[in-house]
């Protein structure tokens, strides 16, 4: 009998213990499910709260570890259900695809928040810890945050420490198109406080993509007094960055397939040697390389990558991404030798380096170094061969 009673008491415990896990992992933010975009915002409306939507994708590592980690947990339910009705959307499933081009997300994880009549105030892309994501959160929502500033720029205001706080948010919101449009109005007529003014320079960096902007066209052509001032690093990186990201803008990519202004790229190619950039050529080879990939065209673009290999020094990590998309995209098999090709040349060089123990320390540019791509080129090997 007591044998039977401890296994009853036993029973309860574990019962019990159960219960209050199961309240315990139900202390985190409560995402509404089975509902629409639409029927999410009219229940915000309805409740008189904010909508706030996860947008996420399966594969997102971060996303996951926001699910897993922080939304649990019970600091971050008090915060969020009282003020928010909460939603997750996958961006590639559903209407998640056509939210995804509403909301202009480009990255992952995404979080949108909006209010009962559906304007965005706020836009926060990637995750953190539970009291760092909360904080951004609120200051999202306050006088600085992203709606808020837009109405004072539409109104007018155009101060230069309220401009640098609008494209803060700009950027936390990866709205980089708009960031960069705003930052050129505040630095336009101010290009010769450049050198002395740290924040519009930062601004510059952080913000300016055309070789055309006048700010970029002024610091070209004082370009030694701002070595002098910022060094020579961060001034020729941000430079070479302009240049050898502005062709992208030459590729548009539609519904309909990508098209590529080669006109442009000559013209851009022109400029370049005007101004005496070195690797000018190299930039229009990747340019070529990037666009065939847009208009997969492989055959053309397996073609391009074995010039790029014969006229310039390359790396693993072009070698491997290159080969890479032809096995992801082409059912050819002479494209797929090609590749296959380039991959068997690049182990034979590295294996070479381990057994001589000469690694050649300018072979990757990454994280790793050279020899350490042996297995993964091995690996994209044999799926080619396959």
């Amino acid at each position: 009998m007591k044998v039977k009673l401890k296994c009853m008491l036993l029973a309860l415990m574990v019962c019990l213990t159960g219960i209050i896990y199961a309240q315990e992992s139900h202390d985190g933010i409560k995402f509404v499910e089975d509902k629409t975009f639409n029927q999410a915002l009219d229940l915000a409306k309805k409740e008189n709260k904010l909508l706030f939507i996860d947008c996420y994708t399966s594969w997102c590592g971060p996303c996951k570890m926001m699910a897993r980690d922080v939304f649990t947990q019970k600091i971050v339910g008090d915060y969020f259900n009282p003020k928010f009705i909460c939603m997750k959307v996958d961006m590639e499933k559903g209407e998640g695809v056509q939210l995804k081009d509403k909301f202009q997300v480009k990255a992952f994880p995404t979080f949108v928040i909006l209010n009962g009549e559906g304007e965005i105030i706020s836009r926060l892309v990637g995750g953190g810890k539970a009291e760092e994501f909360i904080k951004r959160v609120e200051n999202s929502l306050s006088e600085r945050g992203l709606l808020a500033l837009q109405k004072r720029y539409k109104a007018g205001e155009r101060g230069t420490e309220f401009l640098n706080d609008y494209i803060q948010a700009l950027s936390e919101a990866y709205l980089s198109d708009e960031c960069a449009k705003v930052a050129e109005e505040m630095l336009a007529g101010k290009e010769a406080n450049l050198i002395q003014d740290k924040v519009l320079f930062d601004a510059f960096v952080n913000h300016i993509n055309s070789p055309e902007s006048p700010s970029f066209q002024y610091v070209l052509n004082h370009k030694k007094e701002f070595l002098n001032q910022y060094g020579e690093q961060k001034v020729n990186m941000k430079l070479n960055r302009v240049w050898s990201s502005y062709p992208n803008t030459f590729i548009k990519r539609g519904t309909d397939g990508a098209t590529f202004d080669e006109a442009r790229m000559r013209d851009y190619v022109a400029l370049m040697e005007k101004n005496g950039v070195e690797n000018a050529k190299e930039i229009s080879a990747l340019t070529y390389i990037q666009a065939a990939d847009a208009m997969k065209n492989w055959k053309q673009y397996v073609d391009l990558c074995t010039d790029f290999q014969k006229n310039f020094k390359t790396n693993d990590m072009y070698i491997y991404n290159w080969a890479r998309r032809v096995e992801m995209n082409s059912k050819d098999a002479t494209l797929r030798n090609t590749a296959a090709s380039w991959i068997e040349k690049r182990v034979k060089e590295l294996e070479e380096e381990v057994k001589d123990h000469k690694p050649d320390p300018n072979a990757a540019i990454s994280m790793v170094g050279g020899p350490t791509w042996i297995n993964p080129y091995k690996e994209l090997l044999t799926k080619l061969k396959s």
